[in-house]
C-alpha cells in the first residue's frame, strides 16, 4: 500500500484491522478460538481489496517481452513467437519471477490448477511431445488443447467451435427452467417467461460477444438455435413459425443485432479511457495497421476496428471521434456537501396544485435571505435545451441533440451554480422539478460527467462559503417560477448555437440502441410481404395485447398472429400433404378458418358485429392486432364454438 501512494493514518487503520484476529468455525459447535496468522478476514468487507492489492505486482518482475492479464486470482501469461523453444524459455524464466514472487509473499501457487497451451494453426500433435515441460515449484505443467480464462474458452486452433458448444452446453441447462414453467393449460405467462429468458439465458449466449463475434461462422448460428427454441417456448409459438417474424412477435432483437449492440458500446468505452487495454485496437489508422501486421491479424482477420466500422455502417451510428470519461480530481470524502430538500414526500397525484403551492409558499417564507433561482430542461424531436430563471434574468442553452433530459436538468443546474458564483450570490435555492437530479448530488461516486462536474463545483462555492440548498419541486405545478423556466428551456430547442459539452459513454448509448432498433424494423420491413404477421403488424414493437389472462389464449393468439398452428401445419413435422378444408376444397390456414369458411358462418356473425361497433374493416388485423382488445376476445369466443380452440 505505502508504494502505491497510500499515507496517513489509513495504513494504521489497516494494520488494526488485520493485527491480532482471531476465528472459530461452528461445524454443529463452536470449535477452539485460534489466531488468524495469514491471509485476510472472509467476508470482511475490504478484503476483496486488500487482496486486489497485495496481488497487484505479482507479475512486476516479468519480461516485458511476456505480457500479462491480471483479474482477482486469475491471471494469465501469454508471449508470442515463432521459435517455439525460444518462447518456452522465455515462459519459464516468467514463471520462476512469479513462484520466487509466491515465496517472497507467503504465496503458493497450485501447479494442478496452472494449464499450459500452445495456439497453433499447422504444428500437428505429435510434434506437440517435442516441447519442454514448463515447470512451476519443480512440478511440469500440462500442456492441454482448451484453456478457461474469465469464463471464455480457448482451444489451440484459436477457432470457434469450443467455446459455441461451452456456451450451448451451458444455456441448454437452464432451458428445463422454461420448460417447466411453460405450460399450455397453467403456465406462467409470455412476459414472465421472456423475462426470465433475458435474466438467466440471454446473458450466457451473449458473452464476451466481442470476441466471437466477427465474420459469419456456423458456430456462431449454433447459438442463434439456442434463443429461436427459448422464444418458441415462451410465446408457445408453433415449431414451424418462421424466425424472424417469430422475434418480431416476441419484440426480442436478433443475437446478432444484441452482438452488434454490445459491442458498440463496448467499443465507446474503450475510446473514453486511455489506459484501456484494447485502447490501441480503436485508436487510429496507424495503430490498426500495427495490429494488422502482426498476431491478430493472423488469427483472426477481423480486427475489432474493423468490425466497429462495418457496424457503423450498417446501422447508420456516427462513431465519436472522442469520447470523454470524467473522473473526479476530489475524493468522494472531501466534497463538500450541499443540502437537499423535497417540496413534499407525497406522491404528486395525491396533491393538487393548490397544496404545492402553498408548501412552496410557506417553505419560500422561511428561507426570505436566499435568492431563488428555477433550472427546467425540454427535449424534443427538433433538439434538446435548458434554462434557468432568476428573477428577470433568463439564460437559455442548446444542448447536444444525443443529451438525455437528465444531462439538459443538470446542466441547467450547473450553469445556475456558475452564475450565482459570477454574481456573488452566497445564499441560493436552485429549485429543479429532476428527482433524479437530487438522488444524483447525494452520491458522490456517480460516473457521469454531468453529476461529477455538479459535485466539485458545489464543493468548490462551499469551500467558498456559499451556502446552497437544492429543491426539487414537482413539475407543471403552475408555481411561476418554475413554469417560466419550462417555457424557455424550449424555447432554448430552436436557439442556433449549440453549447460546447463533454460526453461519456453512456450518453451516446440511446443512439445505439436506436440505431439498433431502426436497422431491426428495416430487416422487417423487407421481409416477405405476403407472411401472415406482415399483413397484421407493419412495424417492430412491443403489444399489449398479447398479454392474455389465460395462457392459452396468448398462445393461441400468437399462433394466430404467425399463421402457424398445430391445425393447420403439424403435416410439415409429420411429413403428410397439407390438409385441405372439407367443405371449401382449399388448403387450410388460419385465413381461412377466420373469414372465409362458411362452415362457421353463424359463429362469425359476433366477429363482423363487433368490428361494425368499433367502426373497423372485418379483416385479419382487426381481428388479431393490437388496436382492439374486445375483438381479439371475441375471437377466442368464436374459437371455442367453433370447437377449434383446442386443435391450434
Amino acid at each position: 500500500m505505502f508504494n502505491m501512494g497510500f499515507r496517513g493514518r489509513l495504513m494504521y487503520f489497516v494494520r488494526s484491522y488485520l493485527d491480532n484476529r482471531t476465528f472459530q468455525v461452528r461445524n454443529g459447535t463452536l470449535s477452539d478460538t485460534f489466531e488468524q496468522e495469514n491471509g485476510l478476514v472472509q467476508g470482511g468487507v475490504i478484503s476483496p481489496i486488500l487482496f486486489n492489492i497485495m496481488i497487484d505486482d505479482v507479475c512486476g518482475n516479468v519480461p516485458s517481452e511476456v505480457s500479462r492479464a491480471l483479474y482477482a486470482d486469475d491471471c494469465s501469461l501469454w508471449v508470442q513467437g515463432r521459435r517455439i523453444f525460444h518462447l518456452v524459455n522465455k515462459m519459464q524464466g516468467a514463471l520462476n519471477h512469479v513462484s520466487a514472487w509466491a515465496d517472497r509473499w507467503g504465496f503458493l501457487f497450485s501447479p494442478h490448477k496452472c494449464n499450459a497451451i500452445v495456439f497453433r494453426r499447422y504444428m500437428k500433435a505429435r510434434e506437440m511431445t517435442n516441447i519442454p515441460n514448463l515447470h512451476i515449484y519443480n512440478q511440469p505443467l500440462t500442456y492441454t488443447d482448451t484453456v478457461k480464462f474469465l469464463g471464455v474458452m480457448l482451444d489451440s486452433r484459436l477457432n470457434l467451435n469450443t467455446m459455441m458448444q461451452y456456451i450451448k452446453t451451458k444455456a441448454v441447462k437452464r432451458i428445463s427452467i422454461l420448460k417447466c414453467l411453460s405450460g399450455k393449460g397453467c403456465g406462467a405467462d409470455r412476459s414472465t417467461l421472456l423475462r426470465i429468458y433475458k435474466a438467466m439465458i440471454r446473458p450466457i449466449l451473449e458473452y464476451a460477444c466481442q470476441v466471437f463475434d466477427g465474420p459469419r461462422n456456423k458456430a456462431v448460428e449454433m447459438i442463434d438455435v439456442i434463443q429461436n427454441e427459448c422464444i418458441r417456448i415462451a410465446t408457445g409459438a408453433f415449431r414451424t413459425s418462421p424466425i424472424l417474424p417469430l422475434m418480431v412477435e416476441a419484440d426480442i432483437l436478433p443475437l446478432r443485432l444484441r452482438r452488434c449492440d454490445l459491442s458498440l458500446r463496448y467499443s465507446l468505452k474503450i475510446l473514453s479511457r486511455e489506459d484501456h487495454p484494447c485502447r490501441k485496437l480503436m485508436a487510429n489508422e496507424a495503430a490498426l495497421h500495427e495490429v494488422e501486421t502482426g498476431y491478430m491479424k493472423r488469427i483472426s482477420g477481423f480486427p475489432l476496428y474493423e468490425r466497429i466500422l462495418d457496424m457503423c455502417h450498417e446501422t447508420g451510428f456516427d462513431f465519436p471521434e472522442e469520447v470523454t470519461l470524467k473522473r473526479s480530481v476530489v475524493p468522494p470524502w472531501r466534497l463538500r456537501k450541499c443540502t437537499l430538500i423535497k417540496l413534499t414526500n407525497r406522491s404528486k397525484r395525491t396533491l393538487d396544485e393548490v397544496q404545492i403551492q402553498c408548501e412552496f409558499n410557506d417553505l419560500r417564507s422561511r428561507y426570505t435571505e436566499y435568492e431563488f433561482i428555477f433550472t427546467d430542461g425540454a427535449k424534443s424531436a427538433d433538439g434538446v435545451g435548458c434554462a434557468f430563471v432568476h428573477g428577470e434574468r433568463r439564460q437559455k442553452f442548446k444542448l447536444p441533440e444525443l443529451c438525455s433530459i437528465f444531462i439538459a436538468e443538470g446542466f441547467a443546474v450547473l450553469q445556475a451554480l456558475n452564475y450565482t458564483h459570477t454574481n456573488r450570490i452566497l445564499k441560493c435555492v436552485i429549485c429543479t422539478d429532476s428527482l433524479s437530479i437530487i438522488t444524483a448530488l447525494g452520491n458522490p461516486t456517480s460516473e457521469n460527467p454531468i453529476v461529477i462536474h455538479l459535485l466539485e463545483t458545489v464543493s468548490q462555492l462551499i469551500e467558498m462559503g456559499s451556502i446552497i440548498i437544492v429543491l426539487w419541486i414537482p413539475s407543471h405545478s403552475n408555481i411561476r417560477g418554475n413554469e417560466t423556466a419550462d417555457a424557455q428551456a424550449k424555447m432554448a430547442i430552436r436557439l442556433n448555437d449549440v453549447c460546447n459539452f463533454q460526453m461519456g459513454p453512456k450518453d451516446y448509448f440511446p443512439k445505439v440502441r436506436r440505431s439498433i432498433r431502426e436497422l431491426f424494423n428495416k430487416y422487417w420491413t423487407d421481409y416477405n410481404p405476403r407472411t401472415n404477421l406482415k399483413r397484421i403488424k407493419e412495424e417492430v414493437g412491443d403489444w399489449v395485447s398479447c398479454k392474455r389472462a389465460v395462457r392459452r389464449e396468448e398462445i393461441v393468439l400468437c399462433r394466430l398472429r404467425l399463421g402457424h398452428t398445430r391445425y393447420t401445419h403439424a403435416y410439415m413435422i409429420d411429413r403428410n400433404l397439407q390438409p385441405e378444408c372439407e367443405r371449401c376444397q382449399c388448403p387450410l390456414t388460419v385465413y381461412h378458418i377466420l373469414l372465409e369458411c362458411p362452415v362457421y358462418f353463424h359463429e362469425r356473425r359476433s366477429l363482423v358485429t363487433l368490428c361494425q361497433r368499433s367502426g373497423t374493416q372485418f379483416c385479419v388485423r382487426s381481428l388479431v392486432g393490437n388496436q382492439f382488445p374486445d375483438i381479439i376476445d371475441g375471437v377466442m369466443k368464436y374459437l371455442r364454438h367453433c370447437d377449434v380452440l383446442k386443435q391450434l
